[in-house]
């Protein structure tokens, strides 16, 4: 659910901004306002964009970093689920017609479904091994890539001097950031309390009735990560605000 959420939260802020954009270019044809293109301005809210867009891929990158260290701190299920693989139990080798003699033939296939236990377990482990590093590097090359573009076009926004620095941009800047930000954070932290809790009842549960123990660990991270920024965003434009007033 953490990445998919950071996307569609996204998604629907970009949305939102195009259909108000497209409204205020309306209202501005019908008051008869002339629209005259400006590089200068067209620059900086291409600066403030692209530093968003930075800001955002490192904060995916830095969620999924974050989730790969979950699963060494608390386990690999944790953050990646984990496939319930169970031994077949007496009454389930009797009902298929093996009787509770020492026999070959049961001998055999008993050490026949041992290995196959052990490779269905092998396997899941490597899976999880391999999750755990795709994780962690694709996170870590993300929230790399993501500073650099955002420390890019921070330099680029004070190259450009007072035209870089005015307050309506940086304000719309800090709104769009509170809205993402804030509301993957609000959505993400009821859902990592829930998928938390469904985890540790599948892990806890001596008769689990699932074949697959659920991972709360994308959720978490969310939280971790895209929490922290949301509030210093909202402390920002609450100072804004309370400059203005």
């Amino acid at each position: 659910m953490g990445a998919e959420l950071v996307g569609v939260v996204t998604t629907l802020i970009i949305v939102v901004g195009l259909l108000g954009s497209a409204g205020y270019l309306i209202s501005q044809v019908r008051s008869q306002r002339s629209l005259r293109f400006s590089l200068a301005g067209f620059l900086v809210v291409y600066v403030y964009v692209a530093a968003f867009a930075g800001m955002l891929v490192t904060a995916i990158g830095g969620s999924q970093a974050v989730n790969a260290g979950l699963s060494k701190i608390i386990s690999a299920e944790f953050s990646y689920g984990r496939e319930v693989i169970r031994e077949p139990s007496l009454a389930e080798s009797e009902a298929l017609g093996f009787s509770n003699t020492d026999s070959q033939a049961e001998r055999s296939q008993i050490l026949d479904d041992a290995r196959g236990l052990q490779s269905r377990i092998d396997r899941e482990n490597q899976r999880l091994d391999i999750d755990f590093r795709v994780g962690l590097w694709q996170g870590l090359a993300l929230a790399i890539t993501g500073a650099v573009i955002y420390g890019f076009h921070l330099a680029a926004r004070l190259l450009l001097g007072s035209v870089g620095r005015m307050r309506e941009l940086r304000m719309g800047y800090l709104c769009v950031m509170l809205a993402v930000f804030g509301l993957v954070s609000i959505l993400s932290i009821p859902a990592a309390v829930a998928e938390t809790m469904e985890h540790l009842v599948h892990i806890t549960s001596i008769h689990n009735p699932d074949d697959y123990v659920p991972a709360a660990g994308p959720v978490v991270a969310n939280v971790i990560v895209f929490t922290p920024i949301w509030l210093v965003v909202l402390v920002l434009l609450i100072r804004q605000v309370r400059r203005t007033n």
